[in-house]
């Protein structure tokens, strides 16, 4: 029996991608299908080269972050309602409407 040896010191001869790292590739190249409304084909995005397609992903979540501003905490909204400068419908302040219909 002939004895084979290595051309590579690993036994792997290919290096793809993790599990973890196919995941956030994928998700990114969806999220500039998605968010590109129209733009992009899947295999567009797939076949741009990685340092191209990394700009248009954050070029996307920058105007998207821009567009949608963050919602603001509940203690925030809590305060600004203690303090008066948000006024609750009065249904929620625990008061009863008085209908007058008949």
């Amino acid at each position: 029996m002939a004895r084979r040896t290595l051309l590579y010191q690993l036994l792997l001869t290919f290096f793809g991608l993790s599990k973890e790292h196919r995941k956030l590739l994928f998700d990114q190249i969806h999220q500039i299908v998605f968010h590109g409304q129209g733009g992009y084909s899947f295999t567009e995005v797939y076949e741009l080269p990685i340092h191209l397609r990394k700009y248009i992903y954050h070029t996307l979540v920058e105007h998207y972050e821009k567009k949608n501003p963050k919602q603001e905490d509940g203690n925030t909204l809590a305060e600004k309602i203690k303090s008066g400068a948000v006024s609750l419908p009065d249904h929620m302040k625990g008061s009863k409407l008085k209908y007058n219909g008949g």
